[in-house]
């Protein structure tokens, strides 16, 4: 069996940049508007090419920066639809990082701005009655978050995103679904599975490290002393959160049987506002999650993938199809596993390879709930730098987007994938993205540039694939947190990322592309 390099990287993929951005009255671009009549609308390509330059200038773009024109453009281009986050209107023009937490949490949660003192459902009402005066409209609400404080409405006039970018309870205004139009279409882009039948460690010599009766052990997991790890620590107590597109209904190494007395594993589903809580074959992405599973808790099996923490619970979410969150159910999807992870007292790690190629402020309102409830959240990179060409954009991502989008927020950490080195030395993987904001980074390909060396299960029992890239490798940190967590259980969140840091490999100091480097697990797992 041969991975496919470009599903491979499909696979592997999240995507892109920065922190929530709020709106302030004035960011308005005049020299767009000055090159373009006002009285019509900006063509698709015409929006692309603005993103396109912005991505290539500093490597960003953000909507709040943009004229009202453009914006109510990508609006109307994208089925009308307005994502539109609101709050307390003494600090919902105000940048939400520079707000103290308790403020910040006030000002995008429901629960908390109540217990502030704010009437949120009053700002939400009158918002809406806004929104239906000046469409004359009654049927204009698509979405409302049960958590936090942000919704989708349907407008067709300009004014009235106008009138709500000066509004002072509005935090911000995007287009809910304009992003599918940086993608091509369905049909372009590859979708054949992770792997095409079992797994054969021969087609990776030298690779597999162990032993007689023991399950399928890369050689990168002995380099990070995982192995030894596992005799401190197998992640017994701990419950990982995943949020991706499901696990194979097929695939009984994750059935309660498989996992057996002594640790749970909960299925849920979220995306499209559905209880379906398994993979679809049909899924942009289908084989993703099962993969990722399989990192962080497939059971200990003979010649068999294995997960680093595969004591732990797992609780998986299907909240999105694809790991390119370009749709607002997906969106939706994803910020509503967050949010109900955050609300579990019981999880305590959040393992997402799965995002967008610039901020999405209801993803980013859902970063910040679940991080003010002290988990511990991993995030991809991102995998699709040239010079592998994924074949799913419309336009260029250059090097110079970096981490992506929610990786890049401080409330995450950021992981990134190497390729294998016999010196020691940090390799950059070909395709995965890497800059500042990186935390640590997992090899996950060989030295001869296998981008696919960690062994993943997938639809069928007993049989396996491979996977790889910032996508594996922010699974498998995921896992060893929870190893790190399980050996220190009275510890919080802050105490087990700075053990982590304290642990890896270039610790003191950091990259500025792949940040404190692999973690010496059993370093890491020790009293």
């Amino acid at each position: 069996m041969k991975t496919n390099n470009k599903r491979a990287a499909l696979l592997c993929a999240t995507f892109l940049v920065v922190l929530v951005s709020c709106r302030k009255d004035n960011l308005t671009n005049n020299n767009q508007d000055a090159l373009h009549p006002k009285d019509k609308l900006y063509s698709v390509q015409e929006i692309n090419a603005v993103i396109q330059s912005s991505l290539q200038k500093t490597g960003d773009f953000k909507w709040n920066e943009q004229s009202d024109e453009l914006l109510y453009s990508a609006v109307i281009h994208g089925d009308s639809l307005l994502s539109v986050g609101y709050g307390n209107p003494q600090s919902s023009n105000t940048v939400t990082e520079s707000l103290n937490a308790e403020t910040q949490m006030a000002n995008i949660s429901v629960s908390e701005a109540k217990k502030a003192g704010v009437n949120i459902d009053g700002i939400k009402s009158g918002i809406l009655q806004q929104v239906k005066t000046a469409e004359a409209k009654q049927n204009v609400l698509q979405y409302e978050s049960p958590v936090l404080t942000n919704m989708v409405v349907k407008i067709g006039n300009l004014s009235t995103l106008q009138e709500l970018r000066k509004s002072k309870v509005i935090r911000y205004v995007e287009p809910a679904d304009y992003n599918k139009f940086l993608l091509k279409s369905r049909s372009a882009i590859a979708t054949e599975s992770l792997s095409s039948g079992g797994g054969d460690p021969a087609e990776l010599p030298g690779w597999f490290i162990q032993g007689s009766g023991e399950p399928l052990i890369p050689k990168s997991y002995g380099d990070q002393k995982i192995p030894d790890a596992w005799k401190v620590s197998t992640g017994k107590g701990i419950t990982i959160g995943l949020i991706d597109n499901g696990i194979y209904q097929a695939q009984t190494a994750f059935s309660s049987q498989e996992f057996g007395a002594g640790r749970t594993i909960t299925l849920f589903g979220t995306f499209k506002g559905s209880n379906d809580v398994y993979a679809n074959k049909d899924d942009m992405s289908a084989d993703h999650g099962t993969g990722m599973a399989s990192l962080i808790a497939a059971p200990k099996k003979v010649n068999l993938p294995v997960g680093i923490a595969y004591n732990c619970n797992l609780v998986s979410y299907r909240a999105t199809d694809f790991v390119a969150l370009w749709s607002s159910k997906q969106q939706q999807g994803v910020a509503s596993a967050l949010t109900k992870l955050a609300d579990d007292n019981n999880v305590k790690v959040i393992s997402m390879s799965n995002g967008w190629i610039f901020n999405v402020s209801v993803l980013a309102d859902a970063v910040k709930y679940a991080k003010s409830k002290g988990k511990l959240i991993f995030a991809a990179a991102g995998t699709s730098i040239k010079p592998i060409n994924l074949g799913f954009f419309v336009i260029d991502i250059p090097k110079s987007v970096g981490v992506i989008f929610p990786a890049s927020m401080s409330e995450t950490v950021a992981v990134t994938g190497t390729d294998y080195s016999t010196t020691g030395s940090l390799v950059s993987c070909k395709e995965c993205h890497e800059g500042d904001k990186v935390y640590f980074t997992t090899t996950t390909a060989t030295s001869a540039g296998v981008n696919n060396a960690v062994a993943v299960y997938h639809d069928t029992p007993g049989q396996y694939g491979f996977s790889g890239s910032s996508s594996a490798a922010t699974a498998i940190n995921a896992g060893i947190a929870a190893l790190v967590w399980s050996a220190h259980p009275s510890w919080n969140d802050k105490q087990v990322l700075q053990r982590m840091v304290e642990s890896a490999k270039l610790y003191p100091n950091k990259d500025s592309k792949l940040g404190y480097g692999p973690i010496n697990v059993l370093k890491a797992v020790q009293p």
